[in-house]
């Protein structure tokens, strides 16, 4: 069974410390991880690992 997960953040900026369960999430999943993603108030996709991501929440209802 493959996971995922989403963390929500009222932050305008994001860096390592603010994934830091989901990279420990993504640990105990192995190889069953599939992605993880910050939504926060900021204006750039954030990549933190090639699969955890930091995402503008209003990329959810504006696409670019």
């Amino acid at each position: 069974m493959q996971s995922g997960a989403f963390l929500l953040q009222a932050f305008y900026s994001l860096n390592g410390n603010d994934v830091r369960g989901l990279q420990a999430l993504a640990n105990a999943a192995g190889k069953n991880w599939l992605r993880g993603v910050v939504l926060y108030t900021g204006g750039e996709v954030v990549p933190f690992t090639g699969n955890i991501h930091g995402i503008p929440i209003d990329r959810l209802w504006r696409p670019n």
